[in-house]
């Protein structure tokens, strides 16, 4: 049997492999498969300051629904460390997927047997990636970091990274007296925000109806588009969740994360 089974997600359009040689592995981190005897390797492969492609390498031996579940634990980890470094960065998606290129072989280290023809840059180190990647990968943490690469990806409207910040919020402080508490020491600073009448702390259910494109009880409408009147209001409010969050959130991951770097005047 080939030993070994490789898994590439490339971040941007594939071209012909004429420069394949030029492309060198930017970072590699062995992992163990479901605490056995299996081992497998992931890489980012490219260029010095340009990540092309993901890959992910594993015993050949394991089941298809064992590759499956595996390549999509790391893969997805990897995408959210990497949106922390570049909100921009992405990987080439088919419909609802990613595209996926694979080959078996008998070495651990195979080239991928295409290039890619941009790829994006990144806002700090291979080696912090590393960091992040070690430091984050289990499971109370890969969904924290999960959630938090959502909610900066410049993609997503607005009103839905609120949504993102108030599930965060919610995980982070399950008690919610502490919530409330927390809450209360931005009372100002949310009045000043002006998108509801209501207290911090009262004022998150109808904010998250009203951005799940529900009418609130009060009766206020829902926010449904980038156009919509109370949208600079909806821009300070997610500066703000930032704020009441980031300390926790280093704390929970163990990684020093400068949340108000991502805060931009989007519409």
């Amino acid at each position: 049997m080939i030993k070994y089974f490789h898994h590439y997600v490339p971040l941007c359009n594939i071209e012909t492999q004429d420069e394949l040689d030029s492309l060198e592995d930017l970072m590699e981190i062995p992992f163990i498969i479901d605490n056995e005897n299996n081992h497998g390797l992931l890489r980012l492969i490219g260029r010095p300051y340009q990540i092309y492609v993901i890959s992910v390498s594993m015993p050949n031996e394991l089941t298809t629904a064992e590759k499956t579940r595996v390549n999509e634990q790391i893969v997805n980890h990897m995408i959210a460390v990497l949106k922390m470094a570049d909100p921009f960065t992405d990987v080439i998606r088919y419909k609802d997927g990613f595209i996926n290129l694979a080959k078996e072989t008998d070495n651990e280290r195979e080239n991928i047997g295409a290039i890619i023809k941009a790829s994006p840059g990144y806002g700090f180190g291979i080696e912090i990636m590393k960091e992040v990647f070690i430091q984050t990968y289990n499971k109370v943490k890969a969904p924290l970091l999960a959630l938090l690469a959502e909610s900066v990806n410049p993609s997503i409207p607005v009103h839905y990274k609120i949504l993102t910040h108030i599930r965060l919020l919610e995980i982070l402080y399950p008690d919610v007296m502490v919530r409330m508490a927390l809450l209360n020491q931005y009372e100002n600073k949310f009045k000043d925000v002006g998108v509801s009448e209501r207290l911090f702390r009262n004022a998150i259910a109808e904010i998250r109806t009203r951005c799940a494109h529900g009418i609130s009880s009060g009766g206020a409408d829902p926010f449904v588009s980038q156009a919509y009147q109370d949208h600079p209001k909806l821009i300070s409010l997610l500066k703000l969740l930032r704020e009441v969050i980031q300390p926790k959130i280093n704390e929970s991951l163990g990684i020093e994360f400068n949340l108000s770097a991502y805060n931009t005047e989007e519409f």
